[in-house]
């Protein structure tokens, strides 16, 4: 057995005897003193852990002191008899008879606050910062890696986005976008098309862009295609699918983070590559998709009317499926509101600089043409 003073972390040998109402402790071979050391036994706490086989022996509040000793000390017999033994319900109830519950309380409340305000706020937000700073290249690759995954049925058994393409679709809604302008943007736009009744779009990290041939069906115009895509492409340039990972697998970005390890990340991602069509952008980020995708139109002189029919037809159709919503996939990842429409009305008012596209124009007809033949 040992004693420790509470003021230095030397392990001094002890022989243990009683005296009354006092236990006595004598340091063996100490050379710092010669007296006895009295413990009022009313005052020592006694602490056993089953797990260790070791008994302690507290005295004092701070600084405390210690006596480490075996379950199988005799003295222990003794002692287990006559001093107190507390558990953890003691030592609350003791804190709080000394009058510090609110203290207690507020120091519990205060680590909760702050470890939930870590996880839910501090963390998404550094794995954003962290993803912004990652190359195109790297951004790319795991678009098309995701991509595949969603396109490969060997891999992907056990979803439901298993993504059926239509090659002639795809070609034809590629030479649409290709007649668009991106505002200089270094990222290579890739469209396709989807064969299925889901009323959806979504964009991948690093260009990839998804249409299902359900929402071609909802539209009557080129403007209303040029409005989805260039809602789309600005969900790509400003990396909204990339933060939106970030924020949906925060802890394992701040993992890569801490161990240099971007492999680990993006295996995690491709093993949950059918979630990326059923992530919800934020509010947030479908504003600046809008604000960003209004002036794509103004670029290429493209009429604003089209963002406003293809949101209204979308709220219409929403409100017409009650009960079927699964079928209009893209309202609930891309959320509505009358604050999204008013804006793209305002904006159509400031307008003037719209042009004729007959390009377009024969592009996007054959493009319902195909959709309308084939389904």
């Amino acid at each position: 057995m040992y004693y420790l003073d509470g003021q230095t972390s030397i392990k001094r040998e002890i022989v243990l005897s009683h005296s009354g109402d006092d236990l006595v402790i004598e340091l063996i071979g100490d050379t710092f003193s010669s007296d006895k050391i009295t413990w009022k036994k009313e005052a020592i706490s006694l602490e056993e852990s089953m797990n260790t086989g070791t008994s302690i022996l507290k005295y004092g509040d701070f600084p405390a002191q210690y006596i480490y000793l075996s379950h199988d000390e005799p003295i222990l017999d003794d002692l287990r008899n006559t001093l107190k033994r507390k558990d953890f319900g003691e030592y609350v109830t003791d804190y709080a008879l000394k009058g510090k519950t609110k203290t207690l309380i507020g120091s519990v409340l205060l680590f909760v606050f702050i470890t939930a305000a870590g996880y839910f706020v501090v963390l998404p937000k550094l794995a954003e910062g962290f993803v912004m700073q990652l190359p195109m290249s790297w951004e790319e690759e795991l678009g098309e890696r995701i991509f595949g995954g969603m396109t490969n049925e060997q891999l992907l058994t056990d979803t439901l986005v298993t993504l059926r393409i239509d090659k002639e679709g795809s070609r034809l809604l590629q030479d649409f976008v290709d007649d668009i302008d991106k505002n200089e943007s270094d990222y290579n736009f890739r469209v396709t098309l989807v064969k299925d009744d889901l009323v959806n779009a979504f964009a991948l990290p690093g260009g990839r862009i998804v249409v299902f041939t359900g929402i071609i069906d909802l539209m009557n115009s080129e403007e209303e295609l040029a409005a989805l895509l260039s809602h789309e492409i600005s969900h790509v340039t400003e990396r909204h699918s990339l933060r939106n990972l970030a924020k949906s697998f925060a802890g394992y970005f701040f993992i890569s983070i801490l161990t240099g390890d971007a492999n680990g990340t993006l295996a995690f991602i491709l093993q949950n590559a059918d979630t990326m069509n059923n992530l919800r952008n934020s509010r947030e980020f479908e504003e600046e998709a809008d604000d960003v995708g209004l002036e794509l139109l103004k670029l290429n002189g493209i009429t604003a009317r089209g963002m406003i029919e293809l949101m209204t037809g979308l709220s219409e159709l929403e409100e017409s499926m009650i009960g079927d919503s699964e079928i209009i996939k893209f309202v609930s990842t891309h959320p509505l509101s009358k604050e999204r429409v008013e804006k793209a009305e305002s904006f159509l008012k400031s307008q003037t600089d719209i042009r004729e596209n007959e390009k377009l124009t024969k592009k996007w007809r054959r493009i319902k043409s195909h959709v309308n033949l084939e389904y």
